[in-house]
C-alpha cells in the first residue's frame, strides 16, 4: 500500500513538472522563447527537474520540503524553505550529483526557529 502510494506520488510529480515546462514554453513572447532554449533543451531541463524531484521524494533528509526546482539550459535553480542549513545543503548536492546538471543555484532559505517569547 506504501509503495503503491509513494509510486502515485512519483508519478503526479512528473506529470506536473511536465505540464509546468510545457506550459512555460507555450505562455512565453515569441522573443522570450528564443531565450528560454530549443525544444530539446527544454524537454532536458524538464527531465533533469524530474530526476532532481524524484530524488528528493526518495531522500530521508530532504523528503518533501518545500523546495521548488527550475531547470533553465542546465543550471538548476533552487528555491523555497528548508528547516535547517543540513537539509538546504542536502537538496543542492542531490541537485548537482543529477546527470546533466551544469551548476547549482542554491536560493533555499533557513526557516526561524520560533522564538521562545
Amino acid at each position: 500500500m506504501i509503495q503503491s502510494i509513494q509510486s502515485f506520488k512519483f508519478l503526479i510529480v512528473i506529470a506536473a513538472v511536465l505540464i509546468h515546462g510545457v506550459w512555460n514554453i507555450a505562455v512565453a513572447s515569441p522573443s522570450a522563447r528564443l531565450l528560454l532554449a530549443s525544444t530539446g533543451t527544454a524537454i532536458d531541463d524538464t527531465v533533469i527537474t524530474t530526476k532532481i524531484k524524484a530524488a528528493y521524494l526518495r531522500d530521508p533528509v530532504v523528503g518533501v520540503l518545500e523546495i521548488h526546482v527550475d531547470t533553465i539550459r542546465g543550471i538548476v535553480y533552487l528555491s523555497g524553505l528548508a528547516n535547517t542549513e543540513a537539509e538546504k545543503e542536502r537538496a543542492a548536492t542531490l541537485a548537482q550529483s543529477i546527470e546533466g546538471v551544469l551548476e547549482v543555484k542554491n536560493d533555499i532559505r533557513v526557516k526561524e526557529a520560533p522564538s521562545s517569547e
